[in-house]
């Protein structure tokens, strides 16, 4: 009689297709998901496709690098005026896209066994799509911060519509926080979302030692001010000014509001204590993070702040707000929380921090944190769900 093994997940080919991904415009965006892919490939096949809108679009770009295949497809982002029908052609231009990149996967490859979608709306909707042609399971892992608040949804209920039939039809569904879980099922109905914390890439623990000379403070996301509130933090290292320690603000990242942020630098008259960096690839941002004294991430909305996590790795205490995802594990040996959106609190913690940086050991910081969290446990709680998706 002959015996079938059931496909083990630890064996199995897994498509990743995410909204967010590093590109050559954008070297910051979704690194975390890179990070996940990379340890996932150390044991098992993963592809990822990553269809990228470019104005002037070239050839498919492939990086492969032993069981990691990443495929990039770019694409021409439309230039139509009208907003409903520039929408359209960029949505089904992704989706040709997305078809090249996973043809060319499976042209490679091989099928892949399981699809596992990042962010919804587009990729999760042609990952459903793309599951349904090839007859396999796919899942879903959501990051985006707009389920922490539901005031948008009033105003579109497509969006919503999509969104609930989305989640709910996910043959698994994670978030990284529980205040994320809990946007998704107050959204969709779903009871059964699993909580898993993004995986985190550990910089090496090699804090430099501060001269106590110039204090140096950063800040490191996209600039969209009205999510993570740069200009509190401009405006709030201002007021201390006059009363604290000799510092600089380095703002690392690129978007919308740069140039709004450079010109209420000058207006606050502290232009020459900033430095914007600019978009910094993930990596050169592990090295950044052991030569600040300390971080500050000051958003509205927060699912989880993979950064603020790196920095104490790094053995870097953090002032952080309540935003969401940090209050889950933020410990108070890790610094210091305030309250989003508060003019006050702020100006307080940075002038405290500025006072008490160097008494948190860094050692102790990075151990803690280590510990905390373990890219086994999280590779491991993934292939549970992929196991699941496979025993059915």
């Amino acid at each position: 009689m002959r015996i079938f093994r059931r496909m083990q997940a630890h064996d199995a080919h897994i498509l990743i297709i995410p909204k967010w991904y590093p590109h050559p415009a954008d070297p910051q965006n979704g690194s975390f998901i890179r990070s996940y892919a990379r340890a996932l490939a150390q044991e098992q096949l993963v592809s990822v496709v990553f269809p990228v809108p470019e104005n002037e679009p070239g050839a498919i770009r492939t990086e492969g690098n032993g069981n990691l295949l990443e495929v990039q497809v770019p694409y021409a982002s439309s230039q139509l005026g009208w907003l409903p029908l520039r929408k359209l052609m960029n949505f089904l231009r992704y989706y040709k896209a997305l078809m090249r990149g996973a043809g060319l996967v499976r042209e490679q490859r091989g099928k892949p066994h399981l699809i596992h979608a990042q962010v919804t709306i587009r990729a999760v909707w042609f990952s459903r799509l793309l599951s349904r042609k090839w007859s396999i399971p796919w899942m879903l892992t959501e990051h985006s911060s707009e389920f922490l608040d539901e005031k948008p949804y009033a105003r579109q209920p497509l969006k919503r519509m999509i969104n609930k039939k989305l989640i709910s039809e996910a043959g698994q569904v994670t978030a990284v926080s529980q205040a994320l879980a809990g946007g998704l099922h107050k959204l969709s109905g779903r009871m059964d979302i699993h909580v898993i914390p993004n995986l985190i890439v550990f910089p090496e623990l090699q804090p430099q030692p501060s001269t106590d000379e110039v204090i140096q403070v950063a800040m490191v996301g996209d600039l969209v001010d009205e999510v993570k509130n740069f200009s509190g933090a401009l405006r709030a290292l201002a007021a201390i000014r006059p009363e604290c320690k000799p510092f600089h603000f380095h703002l690392v990242g690129d978007g919308p509001d740069c140039s709004k942020l450079k010109a209420l630098a000058a207006s606050l008259k502290i232009s020459d204590l900033c430095t914007f960096h600019g978009r910094m690839e993930h990596a050169a941002v592990l090295k950044f993070l052991p030569t600040i004294d300390f971080l500050v991430t000051n958003s509205y909305k927060e699912t989880f702040s993979m950064v603020s996590a790196e920095a104490i790795a790094a053995g870097k205490p953090v002032v952080v707000t309540r935003c969401g995802g940090p209050e889950e594990w933020f410990a108070p040996s890790y610094g210091l929380m305030v309250e989003p959106g508060n003019d006050s609190e702020l100006p307080s913690a940075l002038l405290k921090m500025m006072s008490n940086y160097q008494n948190y050991p860094p050692e102790k910081l990075g151990e803690n944190i280590r510990k905390q969290f373990s890219a086994n446990e999280v590779l491991s709680a993934y292939r549970n769900c992929y196991q699941n998706l496979l025993n059915h």
